[in-house]
């Protein structure tokens, strides 16, 4: 055998000619050509010159019904497609189909019924007749709303959008609700052309009732007469509500993987809320309603998202802080800027929790309210002093000036108070006042405890308890042999609650408390890390307590059962907050098992 040598064991490897100038031309022209289209390509995605908003699109920052909405509307409602995930949808429905089946709510039939309805009314079938055109985008506007006297229907125009991707698919679906209407309502149709685009429209005598077409753009338009066809078709070439700053503003912090987007107009809610004052002048609800004024509102937006967990639901209040009288903007200044202490105090087991910290201005904005709605603050303090003469406290002087760094509520699984003795529900309510001043409030609660309990002109008998700290009162009436409520003081809090025992079951001494439950700490991790926690519903665990307790007396559990299987995937429910100078934003996370 003949040995090789070294050169030939580790031989190099043949060496690769350089291409001739032709190829390399080609090379280097074929290159710059590919990179001039990607440059091509982004700049037209980025300056957007055929209005495709691709970019947007896929973002979640674009709403194509939106830029053909008057921006005078009161109230646009816009659904995403594209984030209307099928499969997401097909969980949650089949999640609930077997429970509101049993409970006589079928939703086969339903959805039967409304393809029924449109094939019997207007000969239209969804997959023949609307998917080969259907876009991205819906819409739905109210514009026009006039709320009438306090006992009349309220009147408002209305318009339909949906974005269009086939024309001539969408124009025959036009003409074949056109003729059916035609039929269905014995109604002429009557044709116009309005900046280029034919409007189709069925005249009625009664408001409302009417209907009219039109394919403008990308864009098909039904509204309840021409007139509203006309402003939409206007906003499509002009201003429209998405130009609108008080718009853009509140929506701008809602996720981008919404798929519903809800707006409300705040300038036209305020002139609402006033016209309603002004037709039920006399009545009760004027006072309610007068007493909260909104002008500073500028706009409301909520909108819902999938996410794994279940149902996310955001809404932004839009505020003026300039509008906003000096009490609310320091109130909203400090609001949700930390997590409520009280958190820590409430018990593990509770299922139920609603708190904020950072409301020191509460009685200053709400006593503003009271006396501008009062229009005499010599009459406001007229009541307030006869509430002092029949109770023994001024609460604008001696008691509310004390209260607000903090307010919670809590409810948790019980076996005294109004609600377990009384009805039966082993239940116990619990609020929490942080206090400013305790020396000046425990002064004002002896001298009302002295009041309502006096032998001879007081309400009823006061227990007083001191336990772990806090000085608790006990208050029941002459007709009931339970105590029908609690109050107290103690370590920087006043207490409102059904009895004493929830004030004690509080865990001061670093025990157990809702911030350690595994359920709540995994709610709070799916909420927005910038928010501060607000509220926390173990709907399972309130459930169970109260069906326990029905089932004990010997009531009949059918109805019940039904409700609890229909609520039982709704597992929890968790919120949090923030606010901004001129936003105050609320996320909350419904927790769906499906």
């Amino acid at each position: 055998m003949n040995e090789m040598s070294t050169n030939e064991l580790y031989a190099e490897p043949p060496v690769s000619q350089p291409p001739n100038g032709r190829f390399r031309r080609l090379l280097w022209g074929s290159t710059l050509i590919a990179l001039l289209f990607l440059i091509l390509a982004g700049l037209t995605l980025w300056l957007d010159p055929f209005g495709w908003a691709v970019l947007e699109r896929l973002s979640g920052q674009y709403d194509a019904t939106a830029t053909a909405v008057p921006p005078n509307s009161v109230l646009y409602v816009g659904v995403n497609l594209l984030n209307s995930n099928v499969d997401d949808m097909k969980a949650l429905r089949d999640t609930f189909a077997a429970p509101l089946a049993d409970a006589d709510v079928n939703l086969d039939d339903a959805q039967q019924e409304f393809t029924n309805m449109l094939a019997t009314d207007y000969g239209l079938t969804f997959a023949d007749d609307v998917q080969p055109w259907l876009g991205q985008y819906l819409g739905f506007a109210l514009l026009d709303v006039t709320l009438g006297e306090f006992d009349s229907t309220p009147d408002a125009s209305w318009l339909l959008l949906a974005e269009t991707r086939n024309g001539s698919a969408a124009d025959a679906f036009l003409a074949k609700v056109a003729a059916a209407w035609a039929e269905n309502n014995d109604a002429t149709p009557v044709s116009e052309s309005y900046n280029g685009v034919t409007i189709t429209a069925f005249v009625a005598e009664r408001p409302g009732a009417g209907l009219a077409l039109a394919q403008s753009g990308r864009m098909m338009l039904a509204a309840t007469n021409s007139d509203v066809l006309k402003q939409a078709i206007d906003a499509q070439k002009g201003e429209s509500l998405a130009d609108k700053a008080e718009y853009q503003t509140a929506v701008a912090d809602l996720p981008d993987a919404r798929m519903v987007t809800m707006y409300m107009d705040g300038a036209q809610l305020t002139d609402m809320v006033q016209e309603m004052n002004a037709s039920m002048s006399g009545l009760l609800m004027t006072s309610a309603t007068s007493a909260f004024p909104t002008d500073w509102l500028r706009g409301t937006a909520v909108s819902l998202t999938f996410i794994d967990a279940g149902l996310q639901i955001d809404s932004i209040n839009a505020y003026d802080p300039d509008a906003l009288p000096a009490a609310q903007r320091a109130l909203l200044s400090n609001a949700y800027a930390t997590a409520p202490v009280s958190l820590s105090l409430y018990p593990e087991n509770t299922f139920f929790y609603v708190g904020v910290q950072g409301l020191g201005a509460i009685w200053e904005t709400y006593r503003d309210l009271l006396v501008a709605q009062m229009g005499d603050p010599e009459a406001y303090a007229e009541a307030m002093a006869l509430f002092a003469r029949d109770f023994g406290v001024n609460p604008d002087t001696d008691f509310f000036p004390y209260l607000g760094q903090e307010i919670a509520v809590g409810l948790m699984p019980g076996d005294s108070g109004v609600f377990a003795e009384e009805m039966d529900l082993p239940l116990e309510a619990l609020m929490l006042l942080g206090t400013n001043n305790e020396t000046a409030l425990a002064a004002s609660l002896e001298a009302f405890t002295a009041k309502v309990s006096d032998p001879d002109s007081g309400l009823g008998e006061v227990n007083r308890l001191d336990s772990n700290g806090l000085i608790l009162y006990e208050f029941a009436t002459p007709f009931s042999e339970s105590a029908q409520f609690m109050y107290g003081l103690g370590r920087g809090y006043f207490y409102l609650g059904t009895s004493a025992a929830g004030a004690q079951a509080l865990q001061f001494g670093g025990g157990p408390s809702l911030a350690d439950n595994a359920g709540y700490r995994a709610a709070v991790a799916a909420l927005p890390t910038d928010m501060v926690p607000t509220m926390y519903l173990d709907l399972r665990s309130m459930m169970s307590v109260i069906r326990s307790s029905a089932a004990a007396s010997g009531m009949d559990m059918a109805g019940f059962d039904q409700t609890a299987a229909v609520l039982y995937p709704l597992r929890t429910i968790a919120a949090a907050a923030r606010v901004s100078e001129t936003a105050a934003q609320q996320t909350m996370i419904l927790f769906i098992e499906r």
